[in-house]
């Protein structure tokens, strides 16, 4: 990483091999990485817009329990 690609050309073949190979390796891995935290991210935005949707479900049912519960207490007339 720290090396100039223009320095890979001086490296004898059986080490500039295997140094493109490290290389290589090195940068599929943090490409992966970040990949992996960039699907993290989406994963936790989907179960947070499921969370909100199911809370304000919820809280619109308990309000039409409440309002039913309300008009079946309330004094007739």
């Amino acid at each position: 990483m720290s090396r100039k690609p223009a320095a890979l050309t001086r490296i004898k073949d059986p080490h500039r091999t295997i140094e493109v190979a490290c290389f290589l390796r090195l940068t599929l891995l943090r490409l992966t990485d970040a990949s992996l935290t960039l699907l993290d991210h989406q994963i936790a935005a989907l179960w947070r817009g499921a969370r909100e949707r199911v809370e304000v479900s919820r809280a619109g049912r308990l309000r039409r329990f409440r309002r039913l519960l309300g008009d079946l207490v309330a004094p007739r007339r």
